[in-house]
């Protein structure tokens, strides 16, 4: 130091000493829980952040420093520099310790001024210095208050400096050294406690993401490291790992700030399912997504200040976006938002009871001092009980679900084999006694009327209907050609063996082509025998018709239109009731109920309709039979 430059800074310390003559002096004694220098700090705004000690002491000479008042010194978000001035004596100046248990701070320098000799102690500390440059590496902010060479009773005059883009909390307690060893054990095993159970938590579940592959657990991870990182557990990491491996660390703590949100927003999307339980709110999650870069942004290009107020609004706004999200869910009855919500009600307590502590509302003790880190360690907590809460409804889904499906499975087998029956039913009934006798009778009454030519190509006809029947019993489908032929072999039967003769005919849509569609076999049949039966046999003038048209109505569905000339339903029914025959037409009940299980129609009237024919003057002329069936893959 140059004989000019050691002149004016003698003459500083005395002019800073004259301003200080007359102004209250805190004495230290021997105390159990150390002093808050409250009101006794003065402070002084340096707005351009520029003055060196020389100018602050020029500055206290000027009546600049101010006291502050009551309350542990707090003043937001500011670029400028904070100037803090404070008086004490002490009968023990050795053992005394002036603490600051603000571990965020950026930049604090210390300086230390004596009544008994002229030298200037200079001490700095700050997230923004490296370890070497560092004159203690603690995780708190400790500097001596008084010189080697004080004497009991002498006084002290100190000056912190502090700049810092966060919001600026100055907490101050002056402590002896011994009280500092004291405190810190239950300091250090708590801090252990809770950094073990946060990382056994993200161990834990980083296992489960493993085995179950679900981004949920990925995301709690996540959220778990990056919150150990930045809230740092009173700078123990700063000071262990930070400090000695990666030093620049705390230049971009920012960045692990804006990726903890990130997770917890990610991880409340992912774990309440709010795309489907909540579609509004969570466009809200995907705004606070987006908003997550603007802090980073403002880091990237150093705009410090802008980072941090943007931070505070992103935290601020997350945190309760998130808690009200957990509320909200669960007052909808989402049982998954219980544990969820239970978390973040207790890290809101723990914030507000830091607010609490830092603002002098509430008493400095481990307690206090630590309910950022016990609120976060008990979140993370109860977030691991969520995800294990979580394990155990999906067990219970997937049990259920497995249920269903045995369940299903059941009602398949049970479904086929009522196919099958009902198949078979159709077929016996297409076979019906006396039909087969019947048909047999006839090929009886042309051998005894000596027309073999009639005979044998009557037992020809029935010789093929048989084997279409056979044919069709083990194909689940048939074409539409082959059931048209099927048909007409039958038609052909019951038209020779009918007392009067009736004609009928086959109608196909242009856009059909009857090779390549496939229906359900055995269908048409029954609804055919029941026009011939039913309304033809009772028709007394003869000249009987039956029509079966086709049309295509979609790529999976066919209608089939059977028309006859017959007598109509009603007159057909008093006829039966009057002569009580004997023959009934199961088939079309049957075909009724298979139409039901292959649509899933617990009914299947909607697919077959029956209606009368009538003329102008009302008289029936006849019935249509309408079937819409099933296009099927051959």
């Amino acid at each position: 130091m140059t004989f000019p430059t050691r002149f004016g800074l003698l003459i500083s310390l005395w002019l800073g000493w004259l301003s200080g003559v007359g102004q209250p002096v805190l004495h230290l004694t021997a105390p159990h829980d150390g002093y808050t220098p409250r009101p006794l700090p003065a402070v002084w705004l340096d707005t351009a952040a520029t003055a060196t000690f020389t100018q602050a002491l020029l500055a206290d000479r000027a009546g600049l420093f101010r006291p502050y008042g009551p309350g542990t010194p707090n003043f937001g978000s500011s670029p400028v520099a904070l100037w803090l001035r404070l008086r004490i004596r002490a009968n023990n100046p050795d053992a005394w310790l002036l603490e600051s248990t603000n571990h965020l701070i950026e930049d604090i320098s210390f300086f230390g001024t004596s009544s008994r000799t002229d030298s200037v102690r200079r001490q700095r500390q700050g997230l923004f210095y490296p370890p070497k440059q560092k004159d203690l590496r603690n995780n708190l902010r400790y500097f001596r208050a008084f010189a080697s060479t004080d004497r009991p009773g002498d006084t002290a005059t100190i000056y912190l400096r502090v700049k810092n883009n966060m919001p600026l909390v100055i907490p101050l307690r002056l402590v002896t050294a011994q009280q500092v060893a004291t405190e810190s054990h239950p300091k250090d095993l708590l801090a252990g406690l809770l950094l073990g159970v946060m990382f056994a938590m993200a161990g834990y579940n980083f296992c489960l993401l493993l085995v179950i592959r679900d981004r949920v657990y990925l995301f709690y991870v996540l959220y778990v490291l990056t919150g150990v990182v930045s809230t740092d557990f009173q700078g123990y990491l700063n000071e262990f790992i930070f400090d000695r491996y990666l030093p620049a660390f705390p230049l971009y703590v920012s960045y692990a700030l804006c990726v903890m949100l990130a997770s917890a927003l990610l991880f409340a999307q992912r774990f309440l399912n709010t795309p489907r339980h909540a579609p509004r709110l969570d466009k809200g999650i995907r705004v606070l997504l987006v908003a997550c870069l603007v802090p980073v942004l403002f880091r990237w290009f150093d705009l410090r200040l802008a980072m941090t107020v943007s931070m505070q609004v992103l935290i601020s706004a997350t945190a309760i976006y998130l808690f009200g999200l957990g509320v909200y869910l669960f007052s909808r009855g989402l049982k998954e938002a219980r544990f969820y919500m239970l978390a973040w009600t207790v890290l809101l307590l723990a914030t507000l009871l830091f607010l609490g502590r830092v603002n002098g509302w509430l008493p400095v003790n481990l307690l206090t001092t630590s309910t950022v880190t016990i609120g976060v360690a008990l979140e993370t907590v109860l977030l691991s009980f969520a995800l294990a809460d979580r394990i155990n409804v999906y067990r219970r889904e997937t049990a259920q679900a497995q249920e269903r499906l045995v369940s299903s499975v059941r009602e398949t087998e049970q479904t086929k084999n009522r196919v099958l029956q009902l198949e078979l039913s159709a077929l016996r009934s297409q076979m019906n006694p006396h039909f087969l006798f019947n048909s047999l009778n006839s090929i009886q009454q042309f051998i005894l009327a000596k027309d073999p030519l009639a005979a044998a190509g009557y037992l020809t006809k029935f010789a093929r209907l048989m084997r279409f029947n056979l044919e069709q019993s083990r194909e689940p489908t048939v074409s539409l050609q082959r059931e048209i032929e099927m048909l007409r072999v039958y038609l052909e039967l019951e038209s020779l063996r009918f007392g009067q003769p009736f004609t009928y005919a086959f109608v196909l849509d242009s856009a059909i082509n009857a090779y390549d569609i496939a229906i359900p076999c055995l269908m048409i049949q029954p609804f055919v025998e029941n026009a011939i039966w039913h309304g033809l046999m009772h028709k007394p003038e003869g000249h009987g018709h039956i029509q079966v048209s086709f049309n295509l109505l979609s790529d999976s569905s066919l209608r089939c239109l059977i028309d006859d000339n017959g007598v109509g339903r009603q007159a057909a029914a008093t006829y039966q009731s009057a002569h009580r025959t004997r023959h009934r037409s199961a088939g079309m009940g049957i075909t009724t109920e298979r139409l039901a299980l292959l649509t899933n129609d617990p009914t299947g009237n909607s697919h077959v309709q029956v209606t009368d024919l009538t003329d102008d003057t009302g008289q029936a002329i006849g019935t249509r039979v309408v079937v819409d069936l099933p296009v099927l893959t051959p």
